[in-house]
């Protein structure tokens, strides 16, 4: 799908998917001290909306424009003084540089994708990860995907080559 058939789904409906953020993603970022994260393929902010709203600073991106207002005005909507820990960008991620500052969290959460370019988008993400972070915290790529038998897996990520799969016995 382009980003024109996107917008067209998000405006048909008042909300595509739900408002509380993804379960993969609280049960990964609960545990992890605030930061800076930037959240690739946004969507209508969901994810992006609970960090901000659970003190991260938050860079989201999404190439539809229609669901980058729509999260806007959520975010205006729930977070009160947290919206400004948030900002939203249109950005394609094929096409998308890295900004120049890095961040503690890289989400892409359910990227639409064929396999190489989605290869190709998470490349972008690790891009954006902080490489000096210390090693009292972890900066971590986040990536939810779903599998050919249609599982669901939620994989972390961190800085150095280790990964924790954490896919749920009930979804494998």
């Amino acid at each position: 799908m382009d980003s024109t058939q996107w917008d067209a789904r998000y405006a048909a409906s008042d909300l595509v998917w739900s408002a509380d953020p993804n379960t993969w993603v609280e049960q990964i970022v609960a545990g992890m001290p605030p930061g800076r994260a930037i959240d690739l393929a946004a969507g209508e902010g969901r994810n992006a909306i609970w960090l901000a709203d659970h003190g991260w600073t938050v860079l989201a991106v999404d190439f539809s424009p229609v669901a980058v207002e729509r999260a806007r005005r959520l975010a205006d909507e729930r977070l009160a003084d947290g919206a400004t820990r948030l900002t939203f960008e249109v950005g394609d991620l094929l096409r998308f540089p890295p900004p120049p500052e890095r961040f503690d969290l890289a989400l892409v959460v359910y990227l639409h994708l064929p396999p190489t370019e989605r290869s190709q988008a998470l490349r972008t993400a690790a891009a954006c990860v902080a490489p000096e972070v210390g090693s009292s915290s972890s900066a971590t790529i986040a990536t939810t995907s779903t599998t050919a038998s249609g599982a669901r897996r939620m994989r972390r990520c961190s800085s150095r080559p280790r990964t924790w799969p954490t896919t749920s016995p009930a979804l494998a």
